[in-house]
């Protein structure tokens, strides 16, 4: 997460996550924590590839390209998208609906095809939560 994004949303600091900053050497060196992370199968990266939160009705994301360093010379990383929507309908109290889909790839990433695929399940998604509160 941007340094200034998990200032204001410390509570990500309890879940493990960790800033980049945005400076040549700092950004360096966070995507090669991140990368080295995932060397191990054991462990997790979630991250937010636009850089930054937006707002559930932001409909088409743009990446920053740190994923490309991350994911570089990793065939066998699964990569999970996920959508994340709120919905109230009629009730006082918001639901969640999580949306999760793998994203294939052969080990050469691509963020123009990586965007462009998420934003295609952003859609979907979307469009599935508009379907289940129509039935």
């Amino acid at each position: 997460m941007l340094e200034s994004e998990l200032s204001k949303h410390k509570f990500f600091t309890k879940l493990g996550a960790f800033s980049i900053s945005k400076t040549s050497r700092g950004l360096y060196d966070s995507l090669i924590y991140a990368a080295n992370l995932i060397k191990d199968e054991g462990n997790l990266l979630v991250f937010y590839p636009q850089g930054k939160l937006f707002s559930q009705h932001h409909i088409t994301l743009e990446f920053a390209k740190g994923i490309e360093r991350i994911l570089q010379d990793k065939p066998n990383c699964r990569v999970i998208m996920a959508a994340n929507l709120v919905d109230y309908y009629s009730y006082k109290k918001p639901s969640l609906s999580i949306y999760l889909n793998e994203y294939i790839y052969d080990g050469s990433f691509n963020i123009t095809q990586f965007q462009f695929a998420y934003n295609m399940f952003l859609k979907q998604s979307i469009h599935q939560q508009d379907k289940n509160f129509k039935q």
